[in-house]
């Protein structure tokens, strides 16, 4: 994930506050001297919820495959770190383990996160939708 998409979003997350308490003032959401566009604004906003949903997914599917012998600290660090690519986790794949213990299962579902984060995110989840391949 880019520091501008957490930027923006955070940008669109206090505009939204500002609306609550002060509805008849509208103000453009700025970065730097630019003005950030709704449709943008949109796009950022799915794609951390993607990333989200993802990431917890991924971090279920983990626990769920390694059931009582692995924490919840390990799971959530795999899968952050195997999306994000971010380096190692905590806990079971700390800086002076690795991933040899898990499963196939797990190393499988830790493999896609490592493709999903490493390509662009949209481009691949499109891909397993089913308009997408009727072409409309």
């Amino acid at each position: 994930i880019k520091v501008i998409r957490f930027w923006v979003a955070l940008k669109v997350m206090a505009a939204e506050l500002e609306k609550a308490f002060r509805p008849d003032v509208v103000r453009p959401v700025k970065i730097g001297s630019g003005t950030i566009d709704p449709e943008m604004k949109l796009s950022v906003l799915a794609f951390l919820l993607g990333f989200l949903v993802v990431f917890l997914g991924g971090a279920m599917a983990v626990q769920l495959a390694e059931g009582p012998d692995c924490s919840m600290l390990t799971s959530t660090t795999a899968s952050l770190a195997c999306i994000a690519n971010v380096g190692p986790g905590l806990g079971l794949i700390g800086p002076t383990e690795n991933y040899g213990w898990m499963s196939p299962t797990s190393k499988v579902v830790l493999s896609l996160l490592m493709v999903l984060g490493r390509l662009e995110f949209f481009a691949i989840v499109v891909l397993f939708t089913p308009r997408f391949w009727r072409g409309g």
